[in-house]
Order: structure tokens, then sequence, then C-alpha cells
């Protein structure tokens, strides 16, 4: 009875308030469960079946608790403005992590945490921020087993080092929560529909507008949390960093005074590095090897999929044969997205360095970079990117990782330079580099 009156008012809250924000899109809740009961008796459908269970009965109900405490407690939050907010949007690997967590050290910035991404709740955070203060302990305690249950293991962290308070991207709110964006197969890994999940143009605009006011909701709570009203005359601006490449458009309406920085990366170490993070991300989280076929292939071998189609189709996407051709499309496409943006910005604020600039000399590069788009690097800003340098590279040093070669992955790397939105991507690379 106390479950059934849990779920009953839980639902009701999640159905007929602004908590509704938080529920799932509707369409990709009937594809894994749908998925779940095609499949055959296995530990895979297993996982599937208890995560949407456990979602639905506890986390969601739990999450709609939550969110009406804020609503009451908090109100206020709803009228921060995010105002000339700094997004970082590139694609995965391309070193956005190491250079996010660099612009993070910027006093004038503000940034979502990790906690603030997968706990979208200003009690939570508070009591969070408390236990950090007064027992940092106890709290990393906590942390580890919240690591534990959702498969954050060392290999993971070799790659991609996490914790509550670092700061993270946006694309995991929505993979986390709305089961959508290009992390949504870290719950659920099935090839033929991360191309539909990702693909933000396919959903009806009720549902993309829903997923995007969630959105901006959790981006107020943050800057409400830091204690500033967001962006403009002195106040402090909020910093994103986003692989919702297909949301460029939505974000240019949301926030037309924004300020779109991206760093560029060679292509082939893009893809390498992200087949050699996705591979161990959705094994530890779910059992499944993205990789796994690899020890099939011979050095020779290549992928099946037809990269030589210019256009891409969508019945081609939606018949994808292996992980790394899944990989090599939707890279191609944030790619294409992404090189348009720096190439079509007018009326916006762009600036682009690489990876291999920003290495070399990060005061430097990001220096050249806030020139492009208008920011002032503060002297305490360079001061604690300098105090972070030796820590972060060391951290590099002692968590050495080797990511799979092409041939290892089946792909040929001719093929892949070839698709139109890595050319273009590519070009940009080019001409960063030599500016």
């Amino acid at each position: 009875l106390l479950v059934l009156l849990w779920c009953l008012s839980g639902w009701t809250l999640l159905l007929g308030t602004s908590a509704s924000l938080l529920r799932p899109r509707t369409q990709s809740v009937f594809d894994r469960f749908l998925h779940c009961l095609s499949l055959p008796l296995s530990i895979t459908k297993g996982r599937i079946l208890i995560h949407i269970i456990v979602h639905h009965i506890v986390i969601l109900p739990l999450a709609a608790y939550l969110w009406t405490i804020d609503e009451i407690l908090f109100a206020s939050y709803r009228t921060s403005h995010i105002s000339k907010p700094v997004i970082v949007l590139s694609v995965p690997r391309a070193g956005s992590s190491s250079f996010h967590r660099t612009l993070a050290l910027d006093p004038n910035l503000i940034t979502p945490c990790t906690s603030e991404i997968v706990m979208p709740f200003i009690c939570v955070n508070i009591i969070l921020h408390y236990l950090q203060d007064r027992f940092p302990s106890f709290l990393n305690r906590i942390e580890n087993i919240l690591k534990k249950l959702n498969g954050v293991t060392q290999d993971v962290e070799d790659r991609h080092p996490i914790s509550l308070f670092s700061p993270e991207a946006d694309d995991v709110l929505l993979g986390e929560w709305h089961w959508v964006a290009v992390g949504a197969i870290r719950t659920f890994p099935v090839l033929h529909h991360w191309w539909e999940h990702y693909n933000f143009s396919s959903f009806n605009s009720r549902e993309r507008d829903r997923i995007l006011s969630f959105h901006s909701s959790v981006c107020k709570k943050v800057l409400y949390l830091r204690g500033d009203s967001g962006g403009g005359n002195g106040m402090k601006r909020l910093l994103l960093r986003s692989h919702l490449s297909p949301c460029i458009d939505d974000f240019k309406k949301l926030y037309p005074d924004a300020a779109f920085i991206g760093i560029f990366r060679n292509p082939v170490d893009v893809l390498r590095s992200f087949a050699g993070l996705s591979d161990i991300v959705i094994y530890s989280a779910t059992g499944v090897r993205m990789l796994q076929p690899l020890h099939h292939h011979t050095t020779g071998e290549k992928s099946k999929f037809n990269h030589r189609d210019s256009k891409c189709s969508v019945i081609d996407k939606m018949k994808l044969k292996t992980w790394p051709d899944g990989m090599q499309v939707i890279l191609d496409d944030m790619m294409r997205r992404e090189a348009r943006l720096h190439s079509e910005s007018i009326g916006f604020r762009t600036g682009k360095i690489t990876f291999q600039q920003f290495k070399d000399d990060p005061i430097a590069s990001i220096k050249t970079l806030y020139q492009q788009v208008g920011l002032e690097v503060r002297d305490d800003f360079v001061l604690n990117i300098t105090q972070r340098l030796d820590t972060h590279w060391e951290y590099k040093k002692e968590h050495q990782y080797q990511n799979p070669t092409f041939s290892e992955m089946g792909v040929d790397e001719d093929q892949f330079l070839s698709m139109p939105g890595v050319k273009l991507y590519s070009s940009m690379l080019n001409g960063a580099t030599r500016s």
C-alpha cells in the first residue's frame, strides 16, 4: 500500500506540475520497453527491464518530490536570467573536458557540476555542499557508493575523471533524465536506436520544447545555487559544455546573446578516443561491449557501412551493422554542425582553438579565444590555470590507457576522413591551426 501511495502521489506530480519536465521522452520509454520484450532471456534484458522499472517506480517519484520542494522553498530560481552564456560546443573527446574544466577556473563564469547534472535539485545540492564543508570524508564514501551503483570504474576514470563537484557536460543531463542525446546509450546500449535518440530533429516540437525547458530550468537552478542571477552588467555568466550539436539552432533562439566557442582536434584522434571511452563506459554500466567483435577483424577488414553516400540517408543510419559505424555517423553529423556554426556565425559571437594549441600553451590559447568573443582574462583566472596545470598533467601521466586503432575497429581511415561532415570539420581545424 505504501509503495502504491508513493507511486500514485509521485506520478500525480509528474503529470500535473512542473515536475513533468523530469519525465523521459515518451518514445524513448516505448523503445526501451519494446526492445526489452523482444530480447531472449538474458542478463542484458534483465538490466534494461530493471532500469525501466526502478526509474519509474523509485527514481521518478522521488525526483518529483524533490523538484516540488525546490518549487516551494526556492521558487525564485525561476527568475534567474541566463544572459550572455558561454557555450563550449564540441564533439566528444576533442579535449573538451580538460578545456571546460580550465575555463571553469574563470571567476567570471559559473558552470554546472556533476551533482547538479545528475541530481538537478537545489535542496539536494545544498545538503551536498554542507556535507562537503563539514564532513568531507563521509561525503567521499557516499560518492564512491554512487560511482559503484552507476558503473563508474577506475577504467572509466582513467579516461574521464568524475566527481560530484567537477564540471560536467549538459548532454549527460538529457541522457540520464530524458533518455536522449548521444549519451543515452549508457543505460540503453542498442545500436539501431542510437541515431534516433541522438537526432533531436526527429522529435516532435512538443517533446523538443519540453526537453529544452528542462535544460533551461536546470541551468537557472545552477545560477541560483551559486548566488547569481546570471550574466551581464558585471554579473557572472553561465558556462556550458555541450555535445548537443542538433540543438544549435535551439540554443541560438534561447540565448541570442550567447558566445559559442569550440575546440577542434584531429578527427582520427577524436574517433579513436570516442570509441575507447564509449566502450569502457557502456561495459562498466551494462556489461555490453561495443567493440567486442574486434578480435574477429583482420587488419585488412573494413567497415560495412557505406560512407560514400554524401547525404547519409536516415535509412542507412537506421540500418547500422556495427558500433564503430554508428560512432562514425554520429561524429560526422556533430562535426558538420560544429563546423557550420563557426563558418556561418553571422549575428553570433564565435571563437575556436585547436586541441594542440590548448595543450601547448593553455593560457595563450585561452587569451586568443577570449579576444575572439570579447571576454576578459583576469589575473586571478591566469593564476588559477597556472596552479591547476601541474595537477592536471600529473593525473594524465599516472592514468595511461590505449585507444583502439582503426584496424582494430574495422574502420577504413580514408573512408572516415572522406565523410562530408568530417571533411568540413578538418578544413575548419586546418584553418584554426594556420591562424
